[in-house]
C-alpha cells in the first residue's frame, strides 16, 4: 500500500542549465506545513526538556561541589583541632616528665643526705672519692654506740652485784640443809 511506504521524492522537471557548471535540482516531498510544525514543536520540546535536564544536573553538580567544599573545610578544621590536641598533649607530657625528673632529683638529693654520698677530696696531687655516711647512718652508728655503752654498763653492774651477793651454791646448800633438818623426807 502506498500509505505505509515513506514518501518518495518526485523527480523535478528538468530545466535548462542556467549557467555553465551549475546544476539546479528541485525536490518535492509530501511533508505538509502542519507536519513540519509538529516536527519543529517536537524538536523544540525535546530541546527544552534536554536543556531543563542539563540545568537540573548543573544545579545538582553545583550543590554537590558546595557540599564537597563544606566537607573539606570541616575536615581541615577537624585536622587542625586534632593537631592542636596532639600539641597540647605533647606539651603536657613534657611538663609532666620535667616535673617527675625534678621530683626524682629532689628525692635523690634527700636520700643522698640521709644515706650518704661520695665526696671528692684532694689527696696530694690526685683526687680521691671517699664515702661519707648520711645522717641516717650517723644516727644508727650513734645509737649502736649508745647500746654498746648500755650493754657494758649492764655487764659492769651485773659483775658488781655478783661480787656483793654470796654465791648461789652456798645459799642453796644452806636451804637444803635446813629443809632436811626439819624432819621432812623428800621422796
Amino acid at each position: 500500500s502506498a500509505l505505509m511506504q515513506p514518501p518518495q521524492p518526485r523527480l523535478p522537471p528538468t530545466t535548462p542549465h542556467p549557467g555553465p557548471g551549475l546544476v539546479c535540482k528541485q525536490v518535492q516531498t509530501e511533508l505538509t506545513c502542519q507536519s513540519i510544525q509538529e516536527f519543529e514543536t517536537q524538536a523544540s520540546s525535546d530541546l527544552e526538556l534536554r536543556n531543563n535536564k542539563i540545568d537540573e544536573l548543573n544545579r545538582t553538580a553545583e550543590e554537590l561541589r558546595h557540599q564537597l567544599a563544606a566537607q573539606q573545610k570541616l575536615l581541615e578544621q577537624h585536622k587542625a583541632h586534632t593537631n592542636k590536641c596532639i600539641d597540647v598533649v605533647k606539651k603536657l607530657l613534657k611538663e609532666k616528665s620535667n616535673i617527675e625528673k625534678k621530683e626524682a632529683r629532689q628525692r635523690c638529693m634527700q636520700n643522698r643526705l640521709r644515706l650518704g654520698q661520695f665526696v671528692t677530696q684532694r689527696v696530694g696531687a690526685t683526687f680521691q672519692e671517699n664515702w661519707t655516711d648520711g645522717y641516717a647512718f650517723q644516727e644508727l652508728s650513734r645509737r649502736q654506740e649508745e647500746i654498746t655503752a648500755e650493754r657494758e654498763e649492764i655487764d659492769r653492774q651485773k659483775k658488781l652485784l655478783m661480787k656483793k651477793r654470796p654465791s648461789n651454791s652456798e645459799t642453796g646448800r644452806k636451804r637444803a640443809g635446813s629443809q632436811s633438818g626439819g624432819g621432812g623426807v623428800v621422796g
